[in-house]
């Protein structure tokens, strides 16, 4: 039939009327009724032309409404849907006999209470009939049908009908919801606007009876607790349609219909009514923080990472795709599902915990939608904090055990196996706080677990990365720190071993927990006692087995770790406060002890790894560290184990490689540095009388002093002085060309001035030890000093050469007698030239430098007559110094001068 009423000419409309007709008729197999409906029709056209016709006309209708009466609970079913029908003509018969039918129904009386019916209450009496047949209409093939029940469906419910009341919709209410996303989604766009009509009575009549203050007057005099009772009823009704059907829709128009009527209602509906829905609401929510997002931001994301990468910049800073992600964040934590979300935290109790579980795990497990995943994270988060007691236990454990299992932690970020950074770190700090809230069991296996990851030495940093944020993050509240107080002896060494490790993210999570935990930061800077305190354990559990075992990388690691451990103040100082008591200081000796042999034993290997060099530096701060305590020369077995380190690292020295020896020369020179530094007074720097004394330390001052000297010497290649011939290699490296080849001699060239520059350092020092080094050992540092400190050579090389100077002039023996008077004559020309000297080859460093070793010479000379002319050249060159152009050598010039 035609739609509206001018569809086609007047034939037309009433043979489509009158089709109609004969189909409701024959549906409830009463023909004879078309009559009768015509009969009505015809009347009611005679009422719209003369009103005056109006008494005859009822008598009429009178009539035919009693035959009616008969067969309503057939008619009015489909007389309801028709009366809006798209035909005009099918409207207006079908009001007319409704009206009729309702007059009809005036007329009976209630058999119980003898009450006249009031003629509203004809779609109460058969709402269910009628409503049950307008739902199986909105299913129909033909778009007029669904259109028309639609319509008349929004009129049924709405509060004008039977909406006021609860028992009467309660049967056909979460139906009538169901049938309403379906056609508020129809193909055809009039059945969409009367299905949306539809829904829109709905979301009213939802919206009054589940909030018992609105319940409506049918229930005006009853108690709270009956009002109550109904908005529960409707609640059980109406939000598992909205969160598990409405939510879960591939129609978008019905997902947001339910959102929006969800988050109304759980702003008025009481907790006992809401709290039966905890589990399905907040899995349909958290599934919408995702679902509700716009597609293209998806899209757009990966555009951004093929365009800009996920690394941070060289500053630190968040990549654009993780600024990106946590604007996405942001925007969804501001949304009206996150505040639903919220407020259904408060009705969450110990039973629906223990639903929410496997919820929560499958999510943190196979979830998709970064949205989804953060606000689960989120969500476990805000509910240990407002809900302790519903989650303590079982649901914190569940939780705990879920995320160690969960892609997105184990894969971790370094790697790119995790979906996000701010989904690891969001899982990381839920993880962090629901151990809290676990049971001391469940605490002490997930501790284990992440111990287990964070001890994982292979190449994949992912899990290692896992067990440093989790720790981290619990290392940040002050309830994680009193969780981790039971188990600081398995975790404050490994934190301070981790603050060491390769990947730098990983490093730093260690770094923060290590400072929180012990209070201190890690290396030389803090933590002293506390790095005392665990060193040990860390020493036995981590270290040895590392230096001793076949992984190069975690070799490298210990080493690292064992150099900044002997630079803390619980390992270079005397003080007992430090130390502790004298068990424990001789334990520490003992483990010490066990140090140097290992370390040395390590280092006898000819292999070359990446990381070597560590292991050198290591040994020498440990040797820097007994001597610092006092503990070289304590007892036999100290004494041969320093000497043993000692000559190994002379090997070091002795090494092809210019990186490897540099390392050995300043592991030297850090140890000899500290035993010239060794000593009773502040003024006479003595070193451990019996140890420097000894003969093997005098063997080892000699074979250093050679082979430093050999290898730094001008024409003498490191490679000649029994380290093989190398001649034709380097000649084959020379005659390479290309970029390559110029970058490879660049570097060698770099790492052999690197080690000069050591080694000049390292015999400077040499210099300085008193009563030690033979008259041969002092010429040969007198040749090599006076042949680098000459003009020419690089000032940092010109600057220890002095320093050797200094060191040999103020030595027990004649310095008048060590060179002789070529040797002095050559000192004095050098510094001469070098106080004269200007530009930036000769920087204020190098002048104060040769003051100090002028005025070294120059007390050495005051003490024998026999040296006036050398006095004489010095006061000379100090007098030239005070008028220097820079402010600090004439200071030291001054100073000098006042001394002598």
């Amino acid at each position: 039939g035609g739609g509206g009423g001018g569809g086609g000419n007047a034939g037309d409309s009433m043979l489509s009327t009158y089709k109609e007709l004969c189909s409701v008729v024959s549906d409830i197999g009463q023909p004879d009724l078309l009559y009768k409906f015509m009969e009505i029709s015809n009347h009611q056209k005679k009422v719209n032309r003369a009103a005056s016709a109006g008494a005859g006309i009822a008598r009429i209708a009178k009539k035919a409404g009693m035959s009616l009466s008969a067969h309503s609970e057939q008619l009015a079913p489909r007389l309801y849907r028709l009366r809006k029908d798209v035909n005009l003509n099918m409207r207006e018969t079908a009001e007319a006999a409704w009206q009729t039918l309702v007059a009809a129904e005036k007329e009976k009386k209630s058999d119980d209470d003898n009450k006249m019916v009031v003629a509203s209450d004809l779609s109460v009496k058969m709402f269910d009939q009628i409503c049950e047949r307008l739902l199986l209409d909105c299913s129909s093939r033909e778009w007029r049908v669904r259109q028309s029940a639609a319509e008349a469906l929004a009129e049924l419910f709405s509060s004008g009908g039977a909406g006021k009341t609860f028992d009467i919709v309660e049967k056909k209410l979460a139906e009538a919801w169901t049938i309403a996303f379906r056609v508020a989604d129809d193909i055809k766009e009039t059945v969409r606007i009367r299905g949306m009509m539809f829904v829109k009575t709905l979301r009213s009549l939802s919206l009054r009876l589940t909030d018992a203050n609105q319940i409506g007057e049918s229930l005006a005099s009853s108690t709270r607790d009956e009002k109550r009772n109904v908005a529960k009823k409707a609640c059980i009704l109406i939000l598992p349609q909205l969160f598990e059907k409405g939510l879960k829709s591939d129609s978008s128009v019905a997902r947001e219909l339910s959102l929006f009527v969800a988050c109304e209602i759980l702003k008025k509906a009481p907790a006992e009514a809401l709290k039966p829905h905890c589990v399905t609401a907040v899995e349909a929510l958290l599934e919408a923080l995702s679902t509700f997002e716009d597609t293209r931001l998806n899209y757009y994301e990966q555009r951004v990472t093929a365009m800009f990468g996920n690394d941070t910049d060289a500053n630190g800073n968040n990549s654009v795709v993780e600024n990106f992600q946590n604007a996405r964040v942001q925007a969804s934590s501001n949304s009206i599902i996150s505040d639903a979300l919220d407020a259904f935290i408060q009705h969450v109790d110990l039973e629906e915990t223990k639903l929410l579980a496997p919820v929560f795990t499958n999510i943190f497990k196979k979830g998709l939608g970064l949205n989804t995943k953060v606000g689960a994270g989120r969500f476990c988060v805000r509910l240990c904090a407002r809900r302790p007691d519903a989650a303590k236990g079982f649901f914190a454990g569940k939780i705990c055990e879920a995320l160690l299992a969960s892609p997105d932690v184990l894969n971790g970020v370094s790697s790119g196996g995790a979906s996000s950074k701010i989904v690891f770190r969001q899982y990381c700090q839920t993880f962090a706080t629901c151990l809290r809230f676990a049971t001391l069991k469940r605490q002490e296996k997930t501790i284990a677990d992440v111990l287990k990851l964070a001890n994982d030495d292979s190449s994949n940093c992912s899990n290692r990365e896992a067990a440093a944020e989790i720790i981290s993050e619990m290392a940040k509240d002050s309830r994680g720190v009193e969780c981790l107080k039971d188990f600081e002896d398995e975790l404050l060494p490994l934190a301070y071993f981790g603050t060491f490790d390769e990947n730098a993210s990983v490093a730093k999570c260690w770094e923060s927990a290590w400072e929180e935990l012990s209070g201190g930061g890690a290396g030389a800077a803090g933590g002293g006692s506390a790095i005392g305190k665990h060193f040990p354990n860390l020493w036995n559990s981590f270290l040895k087995p590392h230096l001793e075992g076949t992984n190069y990388s975690l070799k490298s690691r210990a080493a690292r770790t064992v150099s900044a451990a002997m630079q803390s103040t619980s390992f270079s100082t005397k003080d007992a406060s430090i130390n502790n008591t004298d068990e424990m200081n001789a334990n520490k000796e003992k483990m010490m002890r066990d140090m140097l042999e290992v370390l040395s034993n390590e280092l006898r290997s000819n292999r070359a790894f990446k990381g070597k060099n560590e292991l050198a530096i290591a040994l020498g701060n440990v040797l820097k560290a007994m001597i610092s305590m006092a503990m070289v020369e304590k007892n036999g077995s100290n004494k041969d184990a320093s000497f043993e380190a000692l000559n190994r690292l002379t090997k070091c020295v002795e090494s092809k490689d210019d990186g490897f020896a540099a390392a050995g020369v300043q592991a030297l020179k850090s140890s000899l540095e500290q035993l010239v530094a060794s000593g009773p007074g502040e003024e006479e720097n003595v070193a451990p009388a019996s140890f420097v004394k000894d003969a093997k330390f005098q063997s080892f001052v000699e074979a250093l002093v050679s082979s430093l000297t050999a290898r730094v010497s001008s024409g003498v290649d490191g490679r000649d002085a029994g380290m093989g011939d190398t001649n034709n290699e380097e000649n084959d490296e020379m005659e390479m060309d290309g970029p390559d080849a110029e970058m490879e001699r660049f570097e060698k060239n770099k790492s052999k001035s690197a080690f000069t520059e050591r080694a000049m350092e390292c015999l400077s020092v040499v210099g300085e030890l008193k009563d030690v080094a033979s008259s041969d050992v002092h010429s040969a540092l007198y040749r090599v000093a006076i042949e680098h400190s000459a003009l020419g050579k690089p000032w940092q090389t010109r600057v220890s050469s002095f320093r050797m100077f200094r060191g040999l002039f103020t030595s027990s023996k004649s310095s008048s007698n060590v060179g002789g008077e070529k040797y002095n004559d050559e000192f004095l020309r050098i510094s001469s030239e070098a106080l004269s000297e200007v530009g930036n080859s000769a920087p204020a460093a190098l002048r104060i430098e040769t003051i100090k070793a002028v005025g070294a010479l120059l007390s050495r000379a005051k003490m024998e007559s026999s040296l006036s002319k050398l006095k004489e050249s010095c006061e000379s060159m100090i007098k030239l110094a005070l008028e220097d152009r820079s402010p600090d050598v004439r200071r030291e010039a001054a100073s000098v001068f006042a001394l002598v």
